[in-house]
């Protein structure tokens, strides 16, 4: 038989600890294109993880949730790692995800899994230090590009308004059968404006 060690099947509780760090603060997806994800994933146990471990390798994956925080979806995406990771090390890892198909706000969250085995967050549910998972913002748009119309710039209300002339303003109060009386200037209208206030009256009809 060959020498040496044979992979045990099942890392070891004490090297299932990991730091994820995305490469990304945040993501704009279409709605149900793949993407490729990085991030560098730190070995923070205190066992190595080999790229092969008896059939039951560690991957990098994805879960998506609602901005709230509720599970949406649980395992879409897969990459291994390119190597073995000792504690301490660390390697920069690509993931293909697959974006939830409806527009809106999402989080992308990242976690390590050990195939047959358990997602690292899982296994050290009850210990005082365990395995974190790494959340990314994601804006998913329709395939035109288009925003979520709840997530659009707000049309913010407001008022226009169009100099007339002082001549036109006469020809008009005359054309209404009524008489001028005085045409005063003031600032109202803001600096680089002339403003005027016009009185005028007309016959009781």
């Amino acid at each position: 038989m060959p020498s040496g060690r044979v992979p045990q099947a099942k890392l070891p509780r004490r090297a299932v600890l990991a730091e994820i760090r995305p490469l990304d603060s945040e993501l704009e997806l279409a709605a149900g294109a793949e993407a490729t994800v990085r991030a560098r994933v730190q070995n923070a146990g205190a066992a190595p993880w080999p790229a092969l471990m008896g059939g039951r390798p560690v991957h990098l994956g994805n879960h998506w949730r609602d901005v709230g925080g509720g599970l949406l979806q649980l395992d879409d995406g897969r990459a291994p790692l390119s190597r073995d990771v000792q504690p301490g090390d660390e390697v920069e890892v690509e993931l293909t995800v697959t974006a939830p198909v409806e527009p809106g706000e999402y989080l992308l969250e990242l976690d390590l899994v050990q195939e047959g085995v358990a997602w690292f967050s899982q296994r050290r549910r009850l210990s005082r230090r365990r395995s974190q998972t790494a959340r990314v913002p994601v804006t998913v748009v329709a395939p035109g590009g288009q925003r979520p119309a709840e997530h659009r710039a707000p049309i913010l209300p407001h008022m226009e308004m169009h100099a007339v002339p002082r001549r036109d303003v006469e020809r008009i109060v005359r054309a209404g059968g009524a008489r001028l009386l005085q045409a005063a200037e003031n600032d109202a209208a803001g600096p680089g404006w002339v403003s005027l206030t016009y009185t005028a009256t007309r016959p009781a009809a």
